[in-house]
């Protein structure tokens, strides 16, 4: 699996989550943890970017 850096991370999920994840409060929890906080709270996501969302978080590894 390849591995992201943080940049690309942020940039992937910018994308996918817009407004949400740029205005998010990025001093609660790792980057990863922020990642899974948001895919579990996207209710309306089309099933391609929640896919999508997956995979970046795997791909963030231990990235913090």
């Amino acid at each position: 699996m390849k591995r992201m850096t943080t940049k690309q991370i942020e940039f992937e999920a910018g994308r996918i989550f817009g407004a949400s994840w740029k205005n998010r409060d990025k001093s609660k929890g790792t980057l990863k943890e922020q990642l899974q906080a948001a895919i579990d709270n996207a209710e309306n996501l089309p099933k391609t970017k929640l896919e999508m969302a997956k995979y970046i978080l795997d791909c963030a590894g231990d990235e913090s």
